[in-house]
């Protein structure tokens, strides 16, 4: 913050701080994100499914986490995690043209990160797909119809 010349200031005591501290960690970490399936978590990048491992730190299993650490053992494994809300990323896509401050040259430097239509196709990319409609005010239609073939 000093090298960008920005002030160091502080938020309020209490369960927002850490609230803030995680939306922070979130613009640093947002290729770190796993959303909640039946069989797991899915990192919302790569489509990889993950288990929280035993060392993580929750007690229960949130529908999203960010993590720390990505362990391979028997099976992938994430730990260091945390809840966070999706609309804390999805500010981000949805803020990629409107930032003017020091987060837009983050922003520009990692668009394509950023550029969820990008992304493979996975339940986690339309989900996120779903929250950003609702925080713009958009009509979910949900998945295009599957086109019949004929025999």
């Amino acid at each position: 913050m000093v090298r960008f010349d920005v002030d160091l200031v502080s938020v309020e005591e209490g369960p927002k701080l850490y609230q803030r501290v995680r939306e922070a960690l979130v613009c640093g970490f947002f290729m770190q994100v796993a959303r909640k399936e039946e069989k797991g978590y899915v990192t919302i990048k790569d489509n990889q499914q993950v288990s929280l491992h035993p060392s993580c730190g929750l007690d229960t299993q949130p529908e999203w986490v960010l993590f720390n650490e990505f362990v391979l053992t028997t099976r992938p494994y994430i730990r260091t995690v945390t809840v966070v809300n999706p609309e804390w990323f999805v500010r981000l896509f949805i803020s990629i043209n409107s930032i003017t401050d020091v987060l837009s040259r983050l922003l520009r430097d990692a668009a394509n990160y950023y550029d969820i239509d990008s992304w493979k196709e996975s339940e986690p990319k339309r989900s996120l797909l779903r929250v950003r409609n609702k925080m713009l005010g958009k009509r979910d239609d949900g998945p295009p119809p599957k086109k019949k073939l004929r025999p």
